[in-house]
């Protein structure tokens, strides 16, 4: 969207949030990141700069925003970090966290080794000279008195864990509740309805994949009626192309249902109230007319009706969406 002149009449706005929520969760290289991890276990960076900075409030107020603005919130987080966030209970995280939460691959690995190596080999892990020792890990995580023997390496895994993926982190984690708690709609905030309502943390935290249900997409769309057999050809080539869209799911770089969905929206997930309608309209039959064209706005996507061969139909619709998915230049 850099260097473009736009319009807004909600698509600009949509676009904006889905991109500013991306950038939250990864930002382009020599930006500051609030989360780190891999995708699906993302956690609050730990990173004192950061937390002063008070970014980590700053990002939760984005969400709100982002949500009011018909977009989702941050997809990807770890679903341990998901239950501290709505609830405010390192408790009710505890069963949610997983090995892939430690965004540190080092760590990571010496966990795993703990939890899984023979009894034997339990003295690396207390040997100054080991490059698996934790002992140093124990003692800054809180738990000095705890020795690794075979009867008590899950108690030290277990401990390290939550340390690493929640209990050092509070602080960020507390930062983001307060932005999300600092917007208020009718005397409600973002922070009560995730803790009330778990379809809210679908929507304010969708998981990595984020896949668009093709059935919940046909419910979705609307047609504009016509009695033209040329138009009634391009509706069938359409529905052809999203059904063959859902089958290969992005295989060889092909496009996705998510892409076709951004470009159509200006977010890649559909309107949470099935009762928003993704309008479909028919293009001039014009030899010009040989690509796609939206309006994200009003939601509607105007598919050309030139072709005759459904192989050149989907060739264009694959160039539109991928030129035209990002950003609101015409091709």
């Amino acid at each position: 969207m850099d260097d473009e002149i736009e319009i807004d009449a909600g698509g600009v706005s949509r676009a904006f949030f889905h991109l500013l929520m991306e950038r939250l969760k990864q930002g382009p290289g020599g930006a500051i990141n609030v989360f780190e991890g891999l995708p699906g276990h993302l956690v609050p960076i730990h990173n004192y700069d950061v937390l002063s900075g008070g970014l980590f409030i700053l990002a939760g107020k984005m969400i709100p925003h982002a949500i009011l603005n018909d977009c989702n919130g941050v997809p990807g987080i770890s679903r341990a970090v998901v239950s501290y966030i709505s609830t405010g209970s390192r408790d009710s995280a505890v069963e949610y966290i997983t090995l892939e939460d430690i965004p540190d691959p080092d760590l990571k690995e010496k966990l795993s080794q703990l939890f899984q190596c023979k009894k034997e080999f339990l003295a690396d892990f207390t040997n100054p000279s080991s490059s698996m020792n934790i002992s140093e890990l124990l003692t800054s995580a809180g738990y000095p008195h705890i020795s690794v023997t075979e009867e008590r390496r899950h108690l030290a895994y277990e401990c390290l864990l939550l340390y690493e993926v929640i209990t050092k982190r509070i602080p960020a984690l507390d930062d983001l509740r307060k932005g999300l708690a600092s917007v208020k709609v009718s005397q409600t905030t973002l922070l009560d309805l995730l803790g009330k309502l778990p379809d809210v943390q679908q929507r304010v935290f969708p998981p990595h994949t984020g896949k668009i249900d093709i059935m919940m997409l046909k419910l979705h769309l609307e047609w504009r009626e016509t009695a033209d057999p040329v138009n009634q050809a391009a509706q069938q080539f359409f529905l052809q192309y999203i059904d063959e869209l859902h089958e290969k799911d992005g295989a060889d770089n092909n496009e996705t249902l998510e892409d076709m969905v951004l470009f159509w929206t200006g977010c890649p997930s559909l309107p949470p109230d099935v009762t928003t309608k993704l309008l479909v309209k028919y293009l001039e039959n014009h030899p010009s007319k040989v690509l796609a064209e939206s309006s994200t706005c009003t939601l509607e996507l105007s598919i050309p009706v030139v072709h005759n061969d459904y192989s050149v139909f989907k060739d264009y619709l694959n160039k539109s969406i991928s030129y035209g998915k990002l950003g609101f230049g015409k091709i």
